[in-house]
C-alpha cells in the first residue's frame, strides 16, 4: 500500500442540497452564494465533532468522523442550522466502515454505501445506515425507525437503511423514494392471514414496528480481512496416556487466545484435529488449510510439573522464526499460555490492539487445579444423554468447580449449559407455570452474565444466552413479552456473531433464532425457513468435522446432534422430506454406532412417519417393525419403550391401510395395547392419530358409521387440547391442522351416507378455522383442500371446489418439486389423493 495510503474505521457522511441542480439553471449567482454560505455554517459545526472536510462534490459534501455518535449529533446540528437558511434543504446520509485515506480524499465500498444511502432521507431528514443504527441504539436520546433493504447500486454487502425520528427530524416516506427496496424483506406482518380487530393491530402494530429493527437480523457470512492466518495443531501428549485430555484441552486454550484477535485468522480445532498423533505434513497442511503459520508441539505432565516445548513454523519457507522449551510448575501454567500466545503475536509481526492484548492474556481460572477439575469435567461428560440424572450430576460437578473459582467464566458458562439442557430436555420449554422452569432460565442467564463480566469473549457464554431467550419464549403467553424476548435473543445473538462470525456456535444460534421465529407468526418472515436451513446445515457440518475427528469436548458433539434433530424436524414440517430423510439417516448411524437405543428410537419414530407422508409405505413399515423391535431394548424406561412400542403399532396400522388392505389394519391398531401409555404424554397427537387410523381402517372397510365415531373422538381429542395449548402457537398450530382435516372427513363421510345439510355445517366451521391457520398443517396439506374440494363438489359449490382443487393442486408441486427423483415417483404414485390430483389435472377439471 502507497505510503500515502492509511486505512481506518470511520463515520462518513454524505449531504446533498435538495433543487440545486434546478437552482443553478436559473440563477447561477444564487445558486453559488448558497454553497458559500453551506461552507461557512457547517464548517465550525464538523470542526466541533472533530470532524474532516474532506471534499466538496458539486452541491454534495464529503465528511468524515472518529466516531458514530459525533456523526449523527453533527448531522442532526447541521439540519437544525440549515432550518434558518433559504434554499438550504439537506439530504445526509451517514454510514460507519473501513476506508482507505488518499490526502484528501477517502475511498472504498463504505463510502459507496454512504453516498448510496443518502436519498433515502426526506429533505431536512438524516438516513443512516444498520451499523450506525446498531451504534447508536443504546443511546435513548436517538429513535430510529426501519426503511429497508435497499439494492445500493455498485454495493456488493447487504445494507439495512433506518431514518431517524428524533430531535424533530421528518420520517422518510417511501412514496417519495426512488431507490429500489429488497422486497425479499417482508413484513412482519405478512404471515398474519387471519383477522384481527382494528384496534389490537393497531397496539400489536405499533409494538412490532417499533421493534423491528431490533429483531432483524442478516445472517450472511462476514468477509474478514486477516493480516495472518495460523493453524495451532493439537500439542501431542508425550506423557501417560491419559493426560491427553489436558493435552487437547491445552491445545484449545492457546487456540482460543488467538482467536480472540480480529486479525489473526486461526484454524479452527476441528479442521486441525485430523492431524492429531500424526507425523508433522507442512506439505499437506499448506495444500489443505491454507495457513501463513503452523504451531507444534508437545506436552509431558507429571503431578506437579508440566513440560511444554514449542515450535512456530512459517510456512513459506520452513523457517522456525520462534521456538521455545518451558519446563514449570503446573501451578504456571497459565504464565506458560500467556508467553506462548504473546510470542506467536510478535513473531507474526502485527500489532494488535490493547483490549485484544487484555483478551490473550486473560487466564482461564484462577489457578490450575480448576482448570484441570473443568477439564475432566468436560472428558466425562461426553456422552451425557437427555436424562435428567446424568444432567443433575454434570451440574453438581460445575457447582464445586464455580464453589472453587467463582470468577472462572468457562465453568460459569459450562453449568449455564447444563441447566439450558435441563430445561430443554425435562419439557419446561412447554409448561408456562413452571417455577423451576423460571428458575432454570434466570440462573442459566446469571450464569451467562457473570461468565461475559470475567471474559467478555467466553464463546459459550455468548451461544447459551441467546438460546436462553429463545427456549423461554415458548413459555411466555403475550405477544409483548415474546417480542421482547426475542428482541434480548437478537442482541445476544449479534454479539456472539461480532466476536465470532465464523463458529459453529454462531451458525446455530443464528439459525435456531429463525427457525424460532418462523413458528411465531407475530415475528416470522418470509425468509426464516431458508436462513435457518442454511446455517444449522452449516452448523452440522462444522460441528460434524469435529465428531469425526474425535473432539472430545461435549459441546461439539451436543450442537452436532441438535443441528440435526433440529434441522430434520424443522425440514420435514415444511415438506422437505427428502432432505429430512438425509439427517435422519445421520442421526440413526450415530445413535446407532454408539448404542444410545432411546434415541435410536426416536429416530426411527420420525423415519417411519416421513416415509409414510411420501408414499414409501414399505419402507414406512420396515421401519415400523425395527422400531418395535428396538423398543424391545429399551431397559430402565417402560414408559419410553411401551411408547415407542405404541407407536410401532400405528405405523404398521397405517402402513397396512395405505397398501390398500383395510382389515389387516383394523386387526393390528385392535391388539395396540393402550393401558400403558401416558395420557400426558400422548395428549398432543398420539390419541388423535390412534383415533385417526381407526376411522381411516373403517372407512376404507366401508363401515362408514364406525368410521365416524372415531373421526369424532379424534375431533374431540383436539377440541381439549387446544385450551391447553393456546399460549403455544406451534402446538396450536398443529393441533387446529389436526382437527381441520379430521372435519374435512367428517365432512366427506357424512356425504358418503346422504348427510349433506351436516356436511355443510362442518364445512362452515372448517372455513373458519381455516381464518386462524398460518398455513396448512404439512402433514395434510394436501389432502386437506382435496377433501374440501371434493366435499364442495358433491353439494354443488362450484367456485369454491375450484378453489380448493387448485389448492391442492399446487400445494402437491410444490411438496413434489422438493423431492428427489426416487421419492417424487412413490409421491405421485403411491398416494391416492396425489393421483387423482394428476389424473384430473390431465382431464382439466
Amino acid at each position: 500500500m502507497d505510503e500515502q495510503s492509511k486505512r481506518k474505521l470511520a463515520a462518513i457522511v454524505f449531504t446533498d442540497i435538495v433543487g440545486f441542480t434546478e437552482l443553478s439553471s436559473k440563477n447561477e449567482p444564487k445558486a453559488l452564494a448558497l454553497l458559500e454560505t453551506q461552507r461557512q455554517i457547517l464548517k465550525p459545526l464538523v470542526k466541533k465533532y472533530a470532524g474532516e472536510w474532506l471534499k466538496e462534490m458539486g452541491d454534495g459534501l464529503l465528511l468524515t468522523f472518529p466516531t458514530a455518535s459525533a456523526a449523527v449529533s453533527c448531522s442532526i446540528d447541521i439540519q437544525k442550522a440549515a432550518k434558518d437558511q433559504k434554499d438550504l434543504i439537506l439530504r445526509i446520509g451517514v454510514h460507519e466502515g473501513e476506508i482507505t485515506s488518499t490526502g484528501e480524499d477517502i475511498i472504498g465500498d463504505d463510502v459507496n454505501v454512504a453516498s448510496r444511502i443518502e436519498p433515502f432521507s426526506v429533505p431536512g431528514g438524516i438516513a443512516i445506515s444498520g451499523k450506525i443504527q446498531q451504534n447508536i441504539s443504546s443511546l435513548p436520546e436517538y429513535k430510529t425507525k426501519f426503511i429497508g433493504q435497499p439494492n445500493l447500486k455498485g454495493v456488493q454487502q447487504k445494507v439495512e437503511v433506518y431514518c431517524i425520528i428524533s430531535h424533530g427530524l421528518p420520517e422518510t416516506d417511501l412514496k417519495t423514494v426512488s431507490a429500489k427496496l429488497d422486497t425479499n424483506r417482508s413484513s412482519v406482518f405478512k404471515k398474519f392471514i387471519f383477522p384481527i380487530t382494528g384496534a389490537i393491530f393497531t397496539i400489536l402494530g405499533g409494538i412490532i414496528w417499533f421493534l423491528l429493527p431490533l429483531i432483524s437480523l442478516s445472517s450472511a457470512d462476514d468477509i474478514s480481512r486477516y493480516e495472518k492466518k495460523i493453524a495451532v495443531l493439537y500439542l501431542d501428549n508425550k506423557g501417560m496416556e491419559g493426560d491427553s485430555y489436558f493435552a487437547d484441552g491445552l491445545t484449545e486454550e492457546i487456540i482460543s487466545r488467538l482467536s480472540r484477535i480480529k486479525k489473526i485468522s486461526v484454524t479452527s480445532r476441528f479442521d486441525v484435529a485430523v492431524y492429531r498423533d500424526k507425523i508433522v505434513d507442512l506439505d499437506a497442511i499448506e495444500e489443505d488449510l491454507k495457513v501463513d503459520f503452523v504451531l507444534t508441539g508437545s506436552i509431558i505432565r507429571s503431578e506437579s510439573q508440566v513440560k511444554i516445548m514449542v515450535e512456530l513454523v512459517d510456512i513459506a519457507d520452513r523457517s522456525v522464526p520462534w521456538g521455545q522449551s518451558y519446563e514449570e510448575s503446573i501451578d504456571d501454567l497459565f504464565s506458560i499460555q500467556d508467553e506462548v500466545a504473546i510470542n506467536i503475536v510478535n513473531h507474526l509481526d502485527i500489532k494488535i490492539s490493547v483490549s485484544d492484548q487484555e483478551s490473550v492474556l486473560m487466564d482461564p481460572a484462577a489457578n490450575a487445579n480448576s482448570f484441570d477439575m473443568l477439564l475432566q469435567a468436560k472428558r466425562d461428560a461426553f456422552n451425557v444423554s437427555q436424562d435428567q440424572d446424568m444432567i443433575d450430576t454434570m451440574i453438581d460437578k460445575l457447582n464445586d468447580i464455580v464453589l472453587l473459582d467463582s470468577t472462572y467464566a468457562d465453568a460459569l458458562s459450562t453449568r449455564s449449559l447444563y441447566m439450558l439442557l435441563k430445561f430443554w430436555y425435562g419439557g419446561f420449554w412447554n409448561k408456562s407455570d413452571s417455577e423451576v422452569g423460571q428458575k432454570l432460565i434466570n440462573s442459566l442467564i446469571s450464569d451467562c452474565e457473570l461468565a461475559l463480566k470475567y471474559d467478555r469473549t467466553n464463546a459459550l457464554a455468548l451461544t447459551t444466552i441467546p438460546i436462553g431467550h429463545m427456549v423461554h419464549i415458548w413459555t411466555i403467553p403475550k405477544i409483548t413479552g415474546k417480542i421482547f424476548t426475542a428482541r434480548k435473543a437478537l442482541v445476544g445473538i449479534n454479539d456472539l456473531k461480532d466476536q465470532y462470525p465464523d463458529h459453529y456456535m454462531t451458525s446455530f444460534a443464528i439459525g435456531m433464532y429463525h427457525r424460532l421465529r418462523s413458528r411465531m407468526a407475530s415475528l416470522s418472515r418470509d425468509t426464516d425457513y431458508d436462513v435457518a436451513v442454511e446455517l444449522l446445515g452449516k452448523s452440522a457440518d462444522q460441528s460434524g468435522k469435529g465428531v469425526k475427528n474425535n473432539i472430545s469436548d461435549p459441546m461439539v458433539k451436543l450442537i452436532y446432534e441438535e443441528s440435526m434433530k433440529q434441522l430434520s424436524y424443522f425440514q420435514e414440517t415444511y415438506s422437505d422430506y427428502s432432505d429430512a430423510l438425509l439427517y435422519y439417516s445421520l442421526l440413526f448411524n450415530l445413535y446407532k454406532n454408539e448404542t444410545q437405543i432411546e434415541r435410536l428410537a426416536s429416530v426411527i419414530e420420525k423415519q417411519m412417519e416421513v416415509f409414510a407422508l411420501i408414499g414409501d409405505y414399505e419402507s414406512s413399515l420396515d421401519k415400523a417393525i425395527y422400531l418395535e423391535k428396538t423398543a424391545n431394548q429399551i431397559s430402565g424406561n417402560d414408559e419410553k419403550k411401551n411408547w415407542y412400542r405404541y407407536t410401532s403399532g400405528l405405523g404398521v396400522a397405517n402402513a397396512y391401510i395405505k397398501l390398500g388392505e383395510p382389515e389387516m389394519g383394523l386387526d393390528i391398531i385392535q391388539e395396540i395395547d393402550t393401558t400403558n401409555i401416558s395420557k400426558k404424554k400422548a395428549g398432543m397427537n398420539a390419541q388423535f392419530d390412534f383415533n385417526l387410523i381407526y376411522s381411516l381402517a373403517y372407512r376404507g372397510a366401508g363401515e362408514h358409521s364406525k368410521a365416524i365415531d372415531f373421526i369424532n373422538r379424534s375431533i374431540e381429542n383436539t377440541e381439549n387440547i387446544i385450551e391447553d395449548v393456546k399460549g403455544n402457537e406451534w402446538h396450536l398450530y398443529l393441533t387446529r391442522g389436526n382437527k381441520i382435516y379430521a372435519n374435512t372427513l367428517l365432512a366427506l363421510l357424512n356425504i358418503d351416507i346422504g348427510n349433506s345439510n351436516v356436511a355443510e355445517k362442518i364445512l362452515e366451521n372448517v372455513e373458519v378455522d381455516l381464518q386462524k391457520q398460518t398455513r396448512l398443517m404439512y402433514q395434510f396439506s394436501v389432502e386437506t383442500p382435496f377433501n374440501l374440494y371434493s366435499a364442495y363438489r358433491h353439494i354443488s359449490k362450484n367456485d369454491l371446489s375450484e378453489k380448493y382443487f387448485n389448492i391442492a393442486k399446487d400445494q402437491m408441486l410444490k411438496t413434489s418439486d422438493k423431492l428427489s427423483k426416487d421419492h417424487k415417483i412413490f409421491f405421485t404414485e403411491n398416494i391416492s389423493t396425489n393421483n387423482k390430483i394428476i389424473s384430473l389435472k390431465k382431464d382439466n377439471i
